[in-house]
């Protein structure tokens, strides 16, 4: 995930660093205009290896939309990040960051600052949308009640500026997503393409799946062949959709939990164990599954305490969600004390190790289903988040 921002009263897209791929990563020296993001599919899609696809769910891409998209280009294979396989030979990389996002800053009434984030998402193939939303296109659309296109499409909030006070947006308060970029980029959607594989029909227990997933998602790029990068592998959670263990246990395959921030540097040498899930308030079941990460240079986990502290302490800020099936899930969280979904973003728990991670953006404020806002349609399940980016 990645963080860039732009003042609320202009209106021009962020300019984005783009990097050039061919065979080994070399880096472009200039700002481009176009969005480069960089991605991870999961496994069960057509595109993945055990599928007979060309990308490895265990790797890092970078994708070029366009309305005709090439196939994302290569930044970084599994061996070089130090994965190694679980089932089907392969490995489930299931969220990233570079560690350079941009800090996120409270908006202050005192200076006049005020500053827009607008959030970008993507769900799995089961998702329907919060009924609020309007015209589409948008998870209403493109989710099971749509066009089941969903999986492989990003999504874009528009973050509107709040002051600094935990949670960033109460439970209530909706804002809602219009549809970004497409999978393919063919229509009905036909936003910019990824170069991924579309529809992906809401099919449980069936595999491989009709469609890609982005399962992972980042705006900020590389910044020289030796950048690091933050991941998380996922664990062998059973899918309360899906009646079996469809996430195939890379983490325990690696030795680590699937909470767990792991770091490594493309350039090779392994992973080490950045962030433990004790830190972040989960469990050793817990699968963390979407990652936006601001690493204050000093190379340790620093947890924030308290929303926007990493500006005046030296925290890092971590926000993440989890996957559906997670044991957090349904857990009163420690700033509403509302039951913690898939769909939330969170940030680390306020009381330290041992308790529960606070609700930083609740699900129904960016226009996901849940039940207890009692919005679900299809299946009985809280829409899940994905991959996310703040920009």
């Amino acid at each position: 995930m990645s963080i860039e921002t732009k003042s609320a009263s202009r209106h021009r897209r962020p300019r984005l660093i783009s990097a050039v791929l061919t065979g080994a990563l070399a880096l472009a020296g200039a700002a481009v205009a176009q969005v480069q993001p960089t991605i991870s599919i999961n496994y069960r899609g057509p595109s993945g290896l055990p599928s007979g696809g060309p990308l490895d769910p265990a790797g890092v891409y970078l994708a070029t939309p366009s309305p005709a998209p090439p196939l994302p280009a290569l930044i970084a294979g599994p061996g070089p990040l130090g994965i190694v396989p679980a089932a089907f030979r392969v490995g489930e990389l299931d969220a990233l960051s570079w560690g350079t996002d941009t800090q996120l800053q409270p908006n202050s009434t005192l200076t006049g600052l005020r500053t827009v984030y607008r959030l970008s998402l993507s769900t799995d193939n089961f998702a329907n949308g919060h009924p609020a939303l309007g015209a589409p296109s948008d998870l209403r659309s493109e989710g099971t009640l749509g066009n089941q296109e969903a999986s492989a499409d990003i999504q874009m909030v528009a973050l509107p500026p709040t002051l600094a006070l935990p949670p960033w947006n109460p439970l209530g308060v909706f804002i809602g997503h219009n549809s970004w970029l497409d999978g393919n980029g063919v229509a009905p959607f036909g936003g910019l393409g990824l170069g991924l594989v579309e529809p992906n029909a809401p099919t449980p227990g069936i595999f491989p799946n009709l469609g890609d997933t982005v399962d992972a998602l980042d705006f900020r790029g590389p910044s020289s062949p030796f950048s690091r990068l933050y991941f998380s592998l996922d664990g062998n959670v059973l899918d309360p959709i899906e009646g079996i263990a469809t996430n195939i246990g890379t983490a325990g395959a690696n030795g680590v939990n699937p909470g767990d921030v792991l770091r490594s540097s493309i350039a090779g040498g392994g992973f080490m164990v950045w962030a433990q899930a004790a830190q972040l308030g989960l469990g050793p079941d817990d699968d963390l599954d979407a990652l936006v990460l601001w690493e204050n240079g000093d190379g340790n986990f620093v947890p924030s305490v308290v929303p926007f502290d990493w500006m005046v302490s030296g925290t890092d800020m971590l926000l993440f969600s989890v996957r559906r099936g997670s044991p957090v899930i349904g857990t009163p969280d420690a700033f509403f004390g509302a039951p913690i979904t898939e769909g939330d973003i969170l940030t680390t728990p306020p009381g330290g190790p041992a308790t529960p991670p606070g609700i930083f953006i609740p699900a129904e404020t960016i226009g996901l289903a849940t039940i207890r806002s009692g919005t679900v349609a299809v299946f009985p399940f809280d829409n899940d988040l994905n991959a996310m980016s703040i920009q």
